[in-house]
């Protein structure tokens, strides 16, 4: 057999268990639920969180600057 070709015997039959991305992220879906969750229980959301974090971890000294920190951008 030419290198390079593949046989239908070579070829793996489906995977035994779900592949790891698949399974990341789907953990990672559950886990943003149960976090929006416990802030929703206490009256906040995820983008109050992401504001008072940053305030609290980074020194801003203005909103734009805020936004900047945030990953935010404005119109170009």
């Amino acid at each position: 057999m030419p290198i390079g070709y593949a046989t239908l015997d070579a070829v793996p039959g489906p995977p035994s268990k779900p592949p790891i991305g698949i399974t990341l992220s789907a953990a990672a879906k559950a886990i943003g639920r149960a976090f929006d969750d416990a802030l929703h229980a206490v009256g906040g959301s995820r983008p109050t969180w992401l504001v008072l974090l940053t305030l609290k971890t980074r020194s801003v000294a203005n909103q734009r600057e805020l936004a900047a920190a945030m990953g935010i951008q404005g119109p170009r």
